[in-house]
């Protein structure tokens, strides 16, 4: 290709670890001969995931179809751009570890030599369940017969559904309702007595248990 180098080119027939030797002149050139990888991108595939990812926890994306050693993975968010470890799990199986930092959009790229492999990109979104802020105090007891309002803020908290449930629907119900953009209701109505525990969640994530009678 020019003064004093010189371009080789081949084209591996089967997957496999192939060893390239490079002779000039009869002679092996110094760094030869070299092991090279050789994998098909659509063998491979990359899960789904359904559920919104948490910020601050680590989240484990699925690969199957090979040798983990020919894949590559990064994730790209609204002010990140990293590089992520491939770990192999067994021959055909590895696991992408992920850990979002903000809420928002991720895209995670995994690719094959230069190919995407199935399923990528595949693109997610990240919720912050602790930017949910109980804007009311909850009572820790309730007269039978009687109800409580409680307001939760979700500002900045990212995709998800404030959702609640009572450990004893007998003792006590909890409903809730979405007023606006950023803001929901919860209805609580003590209905016996005794006691129950009430369980906040935010994009599936518990934001806190909480006991009352």
């Amino acid at each position: 290709t020019g003064a004093g180098t010189a371009e080789v080119s081949y084209t591996p027939v089967q997957i496999g670890t192939d060893e390239v030797i490079i002779q000039l002149m009869g002679c092996t050139v110094p760094g030869s001969p070299f092991k090279v990888l050789v994998a098909d991108p659509s063998k491979y595939s990359v899960s789904a995931i359904a559920k919104p990812l948490i910020v601050m926890k680590e989240t484990m994306i699925t690969v199957t179809g090979g040798d983990y050693q020919a894949l590559k993975a990064s994730a790209k968010s609204q002010n990140h751009m990293q590089e992520l470890p491939v770990l192999p799990l067994n021959k055909e199986t590895s696991n992408i570890k992920y850990t979002p930092t903000e809420v928002g959009q991720h895209t995670i790229f995994v690719t094959c030599g230069d190919e995407h492999i199935q399923g990528s990109p595949l693109n997610l979104s990240a919720s912050d369940p602790s930017k949910c802020i109980l804007m009311d105090t909850l009572p820790k007891h309730l007269q039978l017969g009687t109800t409580a309002l409680i307001k939760i803020g979700t500002t900045g908290a990212g995709p998800g559904e404030i959702e609640c449930t009572s450990s004893n629907t007998s003792v006590a119900t909890a409903t809730v309702t979405k007023s606006d953009q950023d803001y929901y209701m919860l209805k609580l109505m003590a209905i016996s007595i005794g006691e129950t525990s009430l369980h906040l969640t935010w994009a599936g994530e518990e934001i806190l248990p909480y006991p009352l009678t």
